[in-house]
């Protein structure tokens, strides 16, 4: 138990001390999410609470068609948790996104891990390669 308990509070250290931060605790962000995630998300959240759609998203580049990015958006908990708070509060909440998948994320590859082998030390290991690969960081 003591175990497990050493590995939540990695993934949580990870999670909030990984980061580079700046500006009272906004993520500086890479790659896709300051060019697309962020701006998507923004504009769907708008959408939200506005009540106003559009099939025209142009938050992205010069524009596209927003109908994938409905399945996209409005499938994701988190478009839905962000819709509660108001817009300038969105990049502050993807600390707290991140911290919510990984946290989901490691219970589940614990789980999964659980019913593979018996050793408690695999198991931890195991879990925190899958909560923290290269394709959990990214998306």
């Amino acid at each position: 138990m003591k175990k497990t308990i050493l590995t939540v509070l990695i993934i949580v250290a990870i999670a909030y001390f990984s980061p580079m931060v700046y500006n009272q605790s906004l993520l500086i962000y890479w790659g896709d999410e300051l060019e697309q995630l962020l701006p998507h998300m923004r504009q769907f959240v708008q959408w939200i609470q506005s009540g106003n759609f559009n099939l025209w998203n142009p938050s992205i580049g010069l524009g596209s068609n927003a109908f994938v990015g409905f399945f996209i958006s409005f499938t994701s908990p988190f478009t839905w948790i962000a819709a509660l708070f108001p817009i300038e509060w969105l990049p502050y909440l993807f600390i707290y996104f991140d911290l919510i998948r990984f946290l989901v994320t490691a219970y589940f590859a614990y789980r999964w891990l659980s019913q593979l082998g018996e050793n408690e030390n695999a198991r931890l290991v195991g879990t925190l390669i899958i909560t923290f690969s290269g394709y959990m960081m990214c998306w």
